[in-house]
């Protein structure tokens, strides 16, 4: 029911009515540090993956990633990882719990979906887009959002302080996220991304369409 708001990048995709409503996302140039695929064994004899239920899109590129990448039959399945996993076993951890991977996971080895990606097609990935029904992605909607994000920009030293209290993780480790590991910006590289993303997990080219006048060709 809603007209606008920040979209998994393979909700966006799959949807035809959905169009980009300004050149912003989240995107992990390189590496993501809150896209973790915890490891409770050696990746090549993982056989059961736990896929944490609260993003489409994390979940839709670890099973692109993993059926590439072990041999054998890999069952994947919704679930929040359990403080200890089998040497059989992987789970998808993301978002505030991955900055802090919580007691013995924490010691397990892990991989960033992110920086797999990148090494795969030596492009971003975006995670998530601002998007809409194309009747309300208006140029005055753009400005809002361009808006908005210069603000948060402006704010930055006290997002860093907000966080790393409500966390508990050093200044520096909030700071070097927000700044290096994440961006805000999609231009021409990450709708590339995004179009690969496309073909290989939906099976099919976006549509013109998805990227939305006038700035789908800045």
């Amino acid at each position: 029911e809603a007209d606008l708001g920040l979209v998994p990048s393979v909700v966006f995709l799959r949807e035809p009515w959905l169009t980009l409503a300004a050149p912003l996302g989240v995107v992990a140039p390189a590496e993501s540090g809150s896209v973790l695929l915890v490891l409770g064994g050696e990746l090549a004899s993982i056989r059961r993956v736990l896929l944490d239920p609260a993003s489409r899109t994390s979940q839709a590129l670890a099973r692109l990633l993993l059926q590439e990448a072990i041999p054998g039959n890999v069952s994947f399945e919704e679930g929040i990882a359990p403080e200890r996993l089998g040497p059989t076993e992987a789970a998808l951890v993301i978002g505030d719990r991955a900055l802090r991977l919580p007691g013995a996971l924490g010691r397990l080895p892990a991989l960033d979906l992110a920086s797999l990606w990148k090494a795969r097609t030596g492009l971003p990935f975006v995670f998530a887009v601002w998007a809409g029904r194309r009747e309300v992605c208006t140029a005055e909607v753009r400005e809002v959002l361009a808006s908005s994000c210069a603000l948060g920009l402006a704010c930055l030293d006290d997002i860093v302080d907000r966080h790393a209290v409500a966390l508990d993780l050093p200044p520096a480790r909030i700071r070097h996220y927000l700044t290096r590991q994440l961006a805000f910006a999609v231009g021409r590289e990450e709708r590339a991304a995004l179009a690969r993303f496309s073909r290989e997990v939906l099976g099919e080219e976006p549509p013109p369409s998805k990227w939305g006048e006038p700035h789908g060709h800045a």
